[in-house]
């Protein structure tokens, strides 16, 4: 039985990506909301608690590391993956991203079903991986 804050929180700008994120996540008995943008995404971790976010690097508005920030500030526990398909860029952001997120993850783009269970499943099971 997973405990409430096993909640997961998908920001992509990709709705495709996103859905199929959740029905991978929710196969695994996690609770997951999508947001579309960064506003969403800061708007909705802001109304709830969330163990983990998975955040697109680019977005239409506020951008990836812009949303990590907020999120970080308004729920420090809420741990963060940043995901991109732009690996360049992905990882020219590094620096920045392990100051919003200690213990950064990158994922890149495309991944798959197996990928982002065993990162959520590494969080909330063993408190590692992400």
């Amino acid at each position: 039985m997973r405990k409430m804050y096993q909640k997961i929180l998908i920001i992509d700008d990709e709705r495709i990506v996103g859905r199929a994120m959740r029905r991978v996540l929710e196969s695994q008995g996690y609770e997951v909301d999508i947001a579309l943008n960064g506003e969403e995404g800061v708007r909705l971790a802001g109304e709830k608690v969330f163990g983990m976010a998975f955040v697109d690097l680019i977005l239409p508005g506020i951008d990836g590391l812009q949303a990590c920030r907020e999120i970080k500030k308004n729920s420090p526990p809420t741990r963060l993956v940043l995901m991109s398909g732009y690996v360049d860029k992905l990882y020219e952001t590094k620096n920045i991203f392990q100051k919003i997120e200690s213990s950064a993850l990158f994922v890149e783009k495309p991944f798959g079903g197996d990928e982002i269970i065993n990162i959520a499943n590494g969080f909330f099971e063993r408190r590692e991986g992400c």
